[in-house]
């Protein structure tokens, strides 16, 4: 047979009804070689072991999957439909049946590869080569099934219909999905950990492919409809006018209304609070600000961590830090640590006027047990199943299912409470700072978000906002006409693209959608650089009298802020090992005119932040916390981090420096 692009475009009609599953297959192969996917993989080898609830569920699913890869798409090509081509001679119509034959064992077999190769990838070989034969077994039963048991030779029928034993096998898997769906909705924490991230990742892979081959493309060839595939999306958008399920979710009401100092009146009580420290203080009393950098589970361990191994190494350290500026996951990270210092406090009698300071409990052990569970399976879960659906269905309000982003915050409750036996996290945010003791001495936070119509920061805080001190920064807290709980709150800094959704809000007179932080800045630097620049202010406001000969002098106290710069990002340009590094040259990239304009939007983001913090630098004292390279090349991101990951981010952390610069009289 003579190649020529007319061949190419004859065999590409030929296997065009298969395209759904095959662009399943690739985006499913491909994310299993994502450095996430890696991660997880790593945990499901090490951590749970080869009889695990977690490698069993991915090792059936993954079967399901590639049946799912093979029979379907096999099943549409096995027919001959209105726009099928028909063979112009013998040897062209042994081609078509060739590629007919080859294509849907090939999309079968490559999921199982992927996974064989993500194995390998991660330094598990055992577990690889039995992902390898697992493959090899699969692809040869296929071949065998056919040279054995079917006496048929052409697979091209006369009429474009499909099998019965074809209807009652997607039957038999949508059934399937209909449990899991429901399980995922009545246990929406529980099921999801139980089958891990992977398992749920193939068979949401498996139900897609069925549906979509036999519910969207077999019915669109079959009579001759406009693609049903395009109608889907299209009732996807006109349902979406009313069936938002993304409301950010509400905290139990409060009997009265929440009255929040502004950030001047804040810093004068909280100067007042310690003035007994720093005025017998000798020299420069340290006030402490942290800007956690958004990453995911990355940036919430690693931001959590180094604040617990400050307070551990100098008890007495939360005293001296004033406030945290969080972004996506440096949010999840800083409000852990502030609902620490919340729980000591009301439980330990944690005191910031006593010197010196006890040691009391690490914080580090609850840090690491917390943020290291698996909060990336309950967040698929929900994306995949309920939150998938809803976006098909015309429900609202009552009837609408549940939200993914529920999920995640569901999960940070459950491992909260499971950590610390409280639900501070299922609680109102302003419970963070309740009573007289805690106001003072929980360091505030300041939870960087970013409105989706204006592009505009908006941060949810225990101080009220102005627009003289934080330039163009909504209050988010504000804005909303309900409490919501410190998970939301959270949350709101935290919506990763497409993994969680932009988050509805209702104010007083109209309704926003807020997203992650890092659309904005991703460093946090931003607004603790306003927040320091107030608190020169404060302390200028002060005066100690020094007696002269002629009069009394007014000096101002030496109360000095310093910037915690804590990036989990180790290709951060600003961090100590990347000085001096360039990025490299974009110049004839692979479709650089088509991906220029997302690579520039994205890395702009970035820019905002090292700018930031460049500009921070210049003004005030920074002590950087910056995490190293580790194992993989491109540090994961996501909701999980697997025990190796997090074992080689606290070798980190049990080696900081820096520790020396943060010892003051008075820890």
């Amino acid at each position: 047979m003579t190649w020529s692009w007319e061949t190419v475009q004859r065999i590409l009609a030929v296997l065009h009804p298969a395209w759904f599953a095959a662009l399943v297959i690739l985006g499913t192969s491909l994310t299993f070689q994502a450095p996430q996917t890696l991660d997880v993989m790593d945990a499901v080898a090490i951590e749970h072991g080869a009889l695990s609830p977690q490698h069993v569920a991915l090792a059936m699913f993954l079967l399901i999957l590639a049946v799912s890869g093979w029979y379907f798409p096999r099943a549409l090509l096995s027919v001959k439909y209105w726009n099928t081509p028909e063979p112009e001679h013998d040897r062209e119509h042994q081609h078509f049946e060739r590629w007919r034959r080859y294509v849907p064992r090939g999309l079968g077999t490559a999921p199982i590869a992927s996974v064989s190769v993500a194995f390998f990838r991660v330094g598990n070989p055992s577990y690889g080569l039995f992902y390898l034969a697992l493959a090899a077994a699969f692809l040869a039963s296929v071949i065998l099934r056919r040279r054995r048991f079917l006496a048929e030779k052409t697979i091209v029928v006369s009429e474009p219909t499909l099998s019965t034993a074809t209807f009652r096998s997607l039957l038999a898997l949508l059934l399937l999905s209909f449990v899991i769906f429901w399980v995922f909705v009545l246990a929406p924490i529980e099921a999801p950990t139980l089958l891990g991230s992977a398992a749920i990742l193939v068979y949401a892979a498996a139900a897609w492919i069925a549906f979509g081959c036999l519910v969207l493309i077999h019915p669109t060839y079959r009579y001759r409809l406009p693609s049903l595939f395009l109608i889907m999306i299209a009732l996807s958008g006109l349902f979406g006018l009313w069936n938002d399920n993304h409301a950010i979710r509400q905290a139990a009401a409060e009997s009265d209304p929440w009255i929040r100092q502004s950030i001047d009146d804040h810093l004068d009580a909280w100067l007042d609070a310690r003035q007994a420290q720093w005025r017998a203080s000798t020299s420069a009393y340290p006030v402490y600000i942290a800007s956690a950098e958004g990453g995911g589970i990355r940036a919430g361990y690693w931001t959590a961590s180094v604040l617990g191994k400050l307070e551990d190494t100098h008890p007495g350290f939360a005293c001296h830090l004033l406030a945290i500026s969080g972004v996506s996951g440096g949010s999840l990270g800083g409000g852990v640590f502030s609902a620490l210092i919340a729980d000591r406090i009301q439980h330990n009698g944690y005191e910031c006027a006593e010197a010196p300071h006890t040691t009391r409990a690490p914080f580090l052990p609850l840090i690491r047990q917390m943020l290291g569970q698996d909060f990336l399976a309950p967040t698929l879960a929900g994306l995949f199943f309920p939150d998938l659906v809803q976006r098909l269905a015309p429900l609202s309000g009552a009837w609408a299912f549940p939200d993914r982003a529920s999920y995640l915050e569901r999960s940070w409750e459950q491992a909260w409470a499971e950590t610390t036996g409280t639900d501070r996290f299922h609680e109102s945010f302003r419970r963070l700072w309740e009573g007289a003791q805690a106001r003072y001495a929980v360091p505030s936070l300041f939870l960087n978000a970013t409105w989706v119509d204006s592009g505009d920061r908006t941060i949810a805080s225990n101080i009220a906002l102005d627009p003289i001190r934080f330039a163009r920064a909504d209050d988010l807290v504000a804005f909303s006409s309900v409490p919501i709980p410190t998970s939301a709150a959270i949350h709101t800094s935290a919506r990763f693209t497409y993994v969680s959704p932009p988050g509805t809000v209702q104010g007083m007179t109209r309704v926003r959608q807020v997203v992650d932080g890092g659309y904005f800045e991703n460093s946090g630097t931003l607004t603790a650089g306003e927040i320091a620049r107030a608190l020169v202010t404060a302390r200028d406001r002060y005066c100690i009298r020094q007696p002269q000969p002629e009069a009394a002098r007014c000096i101002t106290p030496p109360i000095e802020p310093v910037l915690l710069i804590l990036s989990n990002d180790p290709k951060n340009p600003n961090n100590e090992s990347a000085k001096g590094t360039l990025p490299p040259s974009s110049g004839g990239r692979f479709l650089t005119e088509t991906l220029a304009p997302w690579q520039t939007l994205f890395n702009t983001r970035s820019a905002r932040g090292y700018g930031s913090e460049h500009a921070v630098a210049r003004e005030f004292t920074t002590v950087r916390f910056a995490l190293g390279d580790y194992k993989h090349a491109d540090v994961p991101l996501g909701w999980m981090l697997s025990r190796e990951t997090r074992m080689l981010i606290d070798e980190q952390i049990d080696q900081l420096r820096g520790l020396t610069e943060l010892a003051h009289e008075g820890h």
